[in-house]
């Protein structure tokens, strides 16, 4: 039961890796996602934003 969770959980989490990569395509790239990476990656926000970072998203280095 608890593999299947996980799998499941596994599956859906490629789901969204799959979409966001898609849309990071230069033929479908979306500037928002764009933007959102960006902002992850470098650590930056905008002016009226508040920014709580819970833990270091070792994934977003890659």
């Amino acid at each position: 039961m608890v593999a299947e969770n996980k799998l499941e959980k596994l599956k859906s989490e490629r789901q969204d890796l799959e979409a966001r990569a898609r849309y990071l395509r230069t033929d479908n790239l979306s500037k928002d996602l764009l933007e959102e990476r960006a902002r992850v990656i470098l650590g930056f926000g905008e002016a009226n934003e508040y920014v709580i970072r819970d833990q270091i998203d070792k994934s977003a280095n890659s």
